[in-house]
């Protein structure tokens, strides 16, 4: 920084100038128009139109100095008077620090302190650093009159810098929260693939002046591609006839004969002979109809071996899992598949069997559900125990609103078996995602556990934690998605995904190969690779900004790299968790639609069937 103490005047360029010129381009400016000589002991400083970048002109031990310095958060109240004004040493010291002290607080507040409920949830974390800086703010009040008493010059000027090393850390949590909002926007309204184009950034700024949602296609054009090269053949061959391949056994085939009724010439009234047929396949569509089948058990009476005391009845009952029920079995199936495998809610089923003629409604529906639901419980406990007896195991978690439980927020856990195991498919409703719940459904097993690293299933005997690489990766494509290219934090997050990528490109070429030579493959490429991503993450802790979505994203992988590297111990393992997270997706993709369960009875018949329908 430039020592004022030596300057005997400075000259500030009111408005803007075009910052594009060279050191001799100033000393003109200075020279030619202002009329002042620029090798004296002073200084000139010039602001551009956007108010965030200064430069500086000064002579000093026979040479000129250009300085230059752009503001990253905010922009400069630069003067714009015509004619000439005085300003005090101090504020001096605030324009060469890229910001006046009196005009930076006012824009911090009315930033920090003003808000928009115009986009609902979205601003919530804003409204959070607003009732948590209500006392900052009269702090604020209270430093800035502090200021304005002090008289002496120097006393301003140390008061000064030590208020801007406390306006740094509030910077500082000012881009934290701009980055909480822009992640929100990203996952509420962005794109949910995780797949990006090479060197491509896609800026989300839904709500934003400059927004590039809508201009994907011009983002990710790009003219040095090459274009595809064809090359022209022509051959002949019999015109190729519309047709549909329908591999279904079950199909039914109905043959309709289109002959005339009267097989006479028009002409003479010969017997026409038939001499051959053209075949048409269509497929038609019978809509799905109600049928009342009126059930008549009969009783039989033996007269021999009867007596005038007791007579030997038989009964015969029709066959059904459901006998005091008015549905059949496959009335109850076509409910149950409706509901937990087209997602489709029962107040629409509801709707379609009343305009039918069928007076049900959706209560009738639900008992029919549960008491599915009891009837299967011996199948359901069967696929449990199937996967506690086995060496590997996925599970998850996911919320699930329940009217009648305690908390507002219960859980359905998912358990699934490894691909080289019977498969098998568990969800368990719990009211909540405590350690203890993991530990008892966890009871009894022994070996690999994939997850997704939640502390929950960290501690449980017998059991070894895998995590999930598509869970660290995915936090580095959450900051590609939300950080422009020429920020630092971009370049850290496209690193660690590279790492990523890399061991997942390995996975990709050994999929097909036995359990053995996946084992000696990843020791051999997979290991050296994870050895280099940990040094790289102990390289690039932001300790003292725990709050950026970088460093959160680098501490998930350092501080579950042990369970990261899990997957290397056996060939059966996976590389990530997501065959229980496309199990769970089903199950969120109908809690969608039906948005929550009454009570906590019909959570648990809906995961006894939702585990039936998922195996």
């Amino acid at each position: 920084m430039i020592d004022l103490r030596n300057i005997k005047h400075v000259y500030v360029a009111c408005g803007y100038t075009d910052l594009r010129k060279g050191i001799d381009g100033y000393i003109y400016l200075a020279d030619g128009k202002l009329k002042i000589d620029p090798f004296t002991n002073v200084i000139f400083i010039f602001c551009n139109k956007f108010k965030n970048k200064i430069k500086i002109l000064h002579y000093e031990s026979g040479s000129f100095w250009l300085y230059y310095k752009r503001i990253e958060h905010y922009t400069i109240k630069w003067p714009v008077a015509s004619t000439g004004i005085e300003i005090t040493k101090s504020q001096v010291d605030a324009l060469l620090t890229g910001l006046r002290l009196e005009n930076y607080i006012k824009k911090w507040l009315k930033s920090n302190f003003t808000f928009s409920r115009k986009y609902g949830n979205i601003y919530n974390i804003k409204e959070h650093i607003y009732m948590e800086n209500l006392e900052f703010k009269s702090q604020i009040a209270e430093r800035l009159k502090k200021y304005q008493s002090l008289n002496s010059p120097e006393e301003k000027e140390i008061y000064f810098k030590n208020l801007m090393i406390e306006f740094e850390d509030v910077e500082i949590q000012k881009y934290i929260l701009e980055e909480k909002q822009r992640l929100e926007k990203m996952r509420k309204y962005g794109r949910k693939t995780e797949k990006l184009t090479d060197g491509t950034y896609i800026q989300l700024a839904l709500f934003d002046e400059n927004s590039d949602v809508f201009n994907e296609a011009e983002e990710i054009a790009s003219n040095s591609a090459p274009e595809p090269e064809y090359e022209t053949i022509t051959y002949r061959r019999k015109k190729r006839q519309n047709k549909v391949n329908m591999n279904n056994q079950n199909l039914i085939t109905v043959i309709i004969d289109h002959k005339l009724k009267n097989a006479h010439c028009d002409k003479c009234g010969s017997v026409l002979q038939e001499i051959t047929y053209k075949e048409i396949r269509t497929y038609d569509f019978i809509p799905a109809r109600l049928v009342l089948n009126v059930h008549r058990e009969h009783s039989y009476k033996c007269n021999t071996c009867s007596s005038p005391d007791k007579n030997v009845i038989i009964n015969v009952k029709r066959k059904t899992s459901f006998p005091k029920l008015m549905a059949e079995d496959s009335f109850i199936s076509h409910i149950i598949v409706e509901k937990y495998l087209k997602h489709v809610p029962l107040y629409r089923q509801e709707k379609v069997f009343n305009n039918m003629g069928l007076d049900v409604t959706r209560k009738n529906f639900s008992n029919w559900i549960i008491k599915a639901a009891n009837v299967l419980s011996p199948l359901y406990l069967l696929l449990y125990q199937n996967i506690i007896k086995s060496d590997i195991c996925h599970m998850d978690e996911t919320p699930l609103r329940v009217i009648e439980a305690d908390q507002k927020n219960a859980y359905m856990w998912g358990l699934c078996s490894s691909k080289y195991d019977n498969p098998a498919y568990i969800y368990v409703y719990e009211p909540n995602r405590r350690h203890h719940h993991a530990s008892d459904l966890l009871k009894g097993f022994k070996g690999y556990l994939h997850s997704d690293g939640y502390e929950a299933y960290r501690g449980i005997n017998g059991v070894t934690n895998v995590a999930c690489f598509a869970h660290a990766r995915r936090k580095y494509v959450e900051i590609l998605k939300v950080t422009p290219h020429n920020s630092s934090f971009y370049n850290l997050a496209e690193t660690g995904k590279n790492y990523i990528d890399r061991l997942y490109k390995i996975e990709k070429q050994i999929v097909n190969l036995s359990i053995d030579e996946r084992y000696k493959i990843r020791q051999e490429k997979s290991l050296p690779i994870i050895n280099e991503y940990e040094n790289w993450l102990n390289s690039n802790i932001y300790v003292n900004h725990k709050q950026f979505a970088i460093t959160k994203a680098i501490n998930y992988s350092l501080n579950g790299m042990k369970e990261l590297r899990g997957y290397l111990l056996d060939g059966r393992l996976d590389i990530d968790n997501n065959r229980c997270e496309r199990m769970m997706k089903n199950f969120v993709i109908g809690r969608k639609n039906f948005l929550f369960c009454f009570s906590e009875s019909g959570a648990d018949a809906s995961a006894v069937l939702y585990s039936i329908i998922e195996t």
